[in-house]
């Protein structure tokens, strides 16, 4: 007897949108969470300023930036 693979394994001939729609939202809602909730646990007590920017070759070297690339 010849055992098929179950129906959700199939691969469609196009995207389910449902499904789609579903993974993106909640990838978003648990990145946007957890961004807020590592907000109030890390940086809730330490004075906060604008986005900015600073020449770091004399402390790192350079090396954050190939990992922030990486």
């Amino acid at each position: 007897m010849l055992i098929h693979p179950a129906h959700w394994m199939d691969y469609p001939d196009s995207p389910n949108n449902k499904r789609l729609f579903v993974a993106t939202a909640g990838a978003a809602v648990i990145t946007l969470s957890t961004l807020m909730v590592l907000n109030e646990a890390w940086y809730k007590n330490f004075p906060k300023s604008e986005f900015h920017t600073f020449n770091d070759w004399g402390e790192w070297e350079g090396i954050d930036k190939f990992g922030h690339a990486f």
